[in-house]
């Protein structure tokens, strides 16, 4: 089963502004395989709104880097991380993420 977690938080949005999605796959990553990194940005700038949505192949490398990189300092600023929630569109999942295939039984 695959995992997201997210810096989303009820507190203002926490990432550097100036990082990108590669650097926090390497930051990540050394909690197991991530399979997506998804961050997101203000549609008319393209500048990053300061959170993003890190997705593991497993439940267990997901918690792992949540025991680990919560509150950590990460370019100069304490971020959070927490498990992502549902949101509440006309879906009623996870946001739309382009992650990779899903595997198809022939």
């Amino acid at each position: 089963m695959k995992r997201r977690l997210s810096t989303v938080t009820d507190r203002d949005p926490d990432l550097p502004y100036s990082i990108s999605e590669t650097s926090l796959s390497k930051e990540f990553s050394n909690f197991g395989q991530v399979v997506e990194v998804k961050l997101v940005k203000d549609d008319a700038t393209q500048r990053s709104k300061g959170y993003a949505f890190v997705q593991y192949t497993s439940q267990n490398e997901a918690m792992l880097a949540l025991e680990n990189m919560d509150h950590k300092t990460l370019d100069g600023r304490v971020i959070y991380v927490d498990l992502a929630k549902p949101v509440n569109n006309s879906f009623g999942s996870y946001p739309i993420t382009s992650g990779p295939p899903s595997e198809q039984n022939s």
